[in-house]
């Protein structure tokens, strides 16, 4: 999962594991998750301000749920934009 954190306030560090973390998959529910960090870069953003970017992994039980419900809630969203799958 990709992150971005306009104002910087987040202390992202490498191999650094969140748990508990809400994700609100509108159609589907809400996933609870745990997550490591395994990337974090600045990048400059079309309009020129920086932001830093996180890469997480999900992590420990709630890996398989939380993929399974975020694939659950894209297929919704193509289907409902008319998309194919």
């Amino acid at each position: 999962m990709l992150v971005i954190d306009p104002s910087h306030e987040v202390p992202f560090e490498i191999g650094v594991e969140y748990q508990g973390g809400l994700i609100d998959l509108t159609s589907v529910g809400i996933v609870k998750v745990s997550v490591q960090v395994r990337s974090v870069s600045e990048v400059t953003q079309r309009d020129g301000n920086k932001c830093l970017r996180a890469g997480l992994e999900f992590t420990g039980a709630t890996e398989q749920r939380a993929l399974t419900m975020i694939q659950q809630y894209l297929i919704i969203k193509l289907k409902k934009e008319g998309q194919e799958l």
